[in-house]
């Protein structure tokens, strides 16, 4: 199961760490002299105070995180304005700073990376999950190409979990909100013997729908579509803590349905063909296909850390198994004219060893090789045509392999130099063919009738992607200024094989500067971040013309991207704190003469009929997809000492977006909406229990979380109303 948290470039809200499996949770946060509390960080693959990297990070602990009421991954972008955190039909959209992918698919790896406990999740259709056993989260913004390689392009989450130690704890969390919805969050953990720990740690939630369904989920074309949202998730830790061997089990596994995120309603106007961005039917869907996703995941990990007196050996290997089944009505309507569905299988399995430099070391380096590999499977995935489905058997084999190394030189006692580079090697093979079958009673059926074998494909490619960054302490300010590359490989298209590509792979080249900085003795901290980007072969999922909404790949040939972000914490007085964030963005395709699009109002006789033409649409100049050029969030929290062992702690924040466009054809666009969140929690003063009334979005702001123009509609996909509760919570 997939669990996030974070803020932006550097601000941290309590405590961190992403490889800490060394590092217990009681030694992560530490004091700077004033207020504000410093966070242990490893973006950098060792633990290092959050002020001291010169990376625009940001970091957020569980229990930063259960303040804001951050309940999924989705909930991140609330409190990281350089964020954009989508789900598409069950798929994990994250965008940083207007990097990021919309490809829907196995083998389509995400343009922004997410990490569990130093193991990559190369499937994002079971990353929109609630959060289990979180230690912190860390948001590593811009390329990480060297120490954490393809994919980072956009950059990094880092997802670390809770881990045992020799102190016997645990809590029990039990929420009840509207909608219908209850929740439950619990661990213990401890001691077995001496030097070995366990771990348990749960979470499950249900509630009824945001929408309100025309058609029952029992009679739709295709059975599978929930009753309600529901996830449940449980995972076991072991740790064995010997004198220079230290070994960390893990074994989890989530399960999760929803229908709420795979509505797809048509906000076409039947008269004037203009989408309705502002409907009188609010939440309501009218559509007749399988609407759900429903993620299986299964996660193991082992994780070795070896003292060898001259260097850290370390050695991380996993296995990750993700049966997913989802649909999504693209027409929006009760009658069956089109819709997909899909049914997907992958194995992954990835091991990596790391040598690091010892603590007594000046020079701090580390040196690594990383291999994985993935079978992926669509089985099948299908387009149902007025009531006839055809479908897409597809297979897909990635090997990839790296090297790589980082070392960091002072220069002087302030000057440092820090100088690293991986090699990637990654292989796809392909194999694919189109079938029939019936449908009835909601389920396929029959004999598969095989209508097109398509030929095998292999593709390789292979990356170089460097690091060079120098940083200047000037006491309590840190400079830095860095140039690194990103890569993400080629993608095959698995969903769409009659059209199978390989699209190219994405490279992008950034330059960046910054600087963190503490000041009234350690009251205020503000932290900077301005870069600019150069992006080529911009990977972008798009419908086919012509093939009424079949799904086919591109690359966006060039695009520059510049920003600013700008983010501040004060500790006013011992009882009041304030939080401000700040992002700039500004993103322009260079280079894109025709990306397939569906003209908006301009309806077409076909074949097939269309209310939207499709055309090969020239796109240079425009935006690119979900970029913001201006996002701030604010927030403050108030402690009332009602008496010497009972307080009252007071919440509140703000989101601001001020829009963008869902696509690069700049038709559709996300509107400006302001999002605001309140809290009041009560907490006895030795911390054994509290109790929170909490409400987010609460002036219940109406706003999207996916738009997509096929040429039958412009479908939309609303995002959670106001929704509220109270969390009792129970720590021992």
């Amino acid at each position: 199961m997939a669990c996030f948290l974070t803020t932006v470039s550097g601000t941290a809200y309590a405590q961190a760490s992403t490889d800490t499996a060394a590092q217990p949770a009681d030694q992560q946060a530490t004091q700077s002299g004033g207020a504000i509390q410093d966070i242990i960080v490893t973006a950098q693959r060792r633990s290092e105070r959050l002020q001291d990297v010169p990376i625009a990070v940001t970091a957020i602990t569980g229990e930063a995180l259960s303040e804001k009421q951050v309940i999924t991954t989705q909930d991140l972008q609330l409190s990281i304005p350089s964020l954009n955190y989508g789900n598409q039909s069950g798929f994990a959209t994250p965008y940083l700073r207007g990097i990021g992918s919309d490809i829907a698919s196995i083998n389509s790896d995400p343009s922004v990376a997410t990490y569990i406990d130093g193991v990559y999740l190369a499937n994002n259709a079971s990353t929109v999950v609630s959060l289990l056993g979180v230690e912190r989260i860390e948001v590593l913004l811009g390329p990480q190409g060297t120490l954490y390689g393809k994919n980072a392009l956009g950059g990094a989450i880092n997802v670390v979990t809770r881990t045992p130690t020799s102190e016997l704890e645990g809590q029990v969390q039990l929420t009840a909100g509207n909608y219908d919805r209850l929740e439950g969050n619990a661990y213990v953990s401890g001691p077995i013997t001496d030097n070995l720990y366990a771990g348990v740690y749960a979470v499950g939630q249900r509630r009824d729908h945001y929408y309100d369904f025309l058609i029952p989920e029992d009679q739709r074309q295709l059975n599978g579509t929930p009753e309600d949202e529901w996830l449940w998730g449980v995972r076991g830790k072991l740790v064995l803590d010997l004198d220079t061997v230290r070994l960390e089990a893990s074994l989890e596994h989530s399960e999760l349905a929803q229908a709420d995120g795979n509505v797809f309603r048509n906000i076409q106007d039947p008269v004037t063909l203009q989408p309705n961005f502002d409907p009188d039917d609010k939440f309501f869907d009218s559509s007749d296909g399988r609407g759900a996703a429903r993620p299986k995941a299964t996660l193991g990990i082992l994780r070795a850390d070896v003292d060898l007196d001259f260097a850290r050996f370390v050695s991380i290997s996993s296995y990750r198994r993700v049966d997913f089944q989802g649909g999504t009505d693209i027409d929006g309507g009760p009658v069956p004219i089109f819709s997909v569905f899909a049914d997907s299988q992958t194995d992954d399995y990835s091991q990596e060893f790391q040598l690091q430099s010892p603590s007594s070391s000046d020079i701090t380096w580390t040196v690594g090789v990383y291999g994985f590999y993935e079978d992926g499977a669509f089985d099948p995935t299908g387009l149902a045509v007025f009531g006839t489905p055809i479908l897409s058997y597809t297979d897909i084999k990635t090997t990839s392999w790296a090297v790589f190394g980082q070392a960091t030189v002072p220069i002087t006692d302030a000057l440092n130099l820090t100088v690293g580079a991986r090699y990637s090697k990654d292989k796809k093979e392909f194999s694919a063919y189109d079938a029939t079958r019936m449908i009835a009673n909601g389920e396929l059926t029959g004999p598969i009738t095989v209508i097109a074998q398509y030929p095998d494909s292999e593709e390789s490619w292979d990356a170089f992607t460097p690091k060079v960054t120098l940083d200047y302490d000037l006491g309590s300010t840190l400079l830095y200024a860095t140039y690194s590359k990103g890569y993400k490989p080629g993608v095959y298209n698995a969903a769409g094989p009659s059209n199978p590509g390989p699209i190219d792979p994405e490279k992008l080249t950034s330059y960046e500067v910054g600087s963190k900085s503490d000041f009234l003795n350690g009251d205020l901290r503000v932290n900077t971040s301005f870069f600019y980007y150069d992006f080529t072969d911009i990977q972008v999922q798009s419908l086919a013309p012509g093939q009424g909404g079949a799904t086919i790949l591109q690359n966006g040939a060039s695009a520059t991207s510049y920003g600013a972000e700008v983010s501040a914490i004060a500790q006013v007085t011992p009882a009041f704190s304030v939080n401000a964030n700040v992002a700039y963005l500004h993103t322009e395709f260079d280079s894109f003469p025709a990306f397939a699009a569906n003209i908006i109002g301009e309806p077409t006789a076909g074949p097939p009929p269309a209310v939207n033409r499709p055309v090969n649409l020239d796109v240079t100049g425009n935006e690119l997809a979900r970029s913001p050029e201006f996002v701030v969030s604010a927030g403050a929290q108030y402690v009332a000492e009602l008496s010497v062992d009972h307080t009252l702690r007071f919440n509140a924040d703000w989101y601001y977006n001020d829009g963008f466009f869902w696509d690069p054809s700049n038709q559709t666009r996300q509107e400006s909406y302001n999002l605001v969140n309140f809290a009041v929690t009560y907490v006895n003063e030795p911390g054994d229990w509290s109790v929170r009334a909490w409400m987010k979005n609460a002036f219940d702001e109406y706003y999207f979380n996916t738009i997509t123009t096929t040429s039958l509609a412009v479908s939309a996909n609303e995002a959670a109303p106001q929704t509220f509760g109270v969390t009792v919570t129970k720590n021992f």
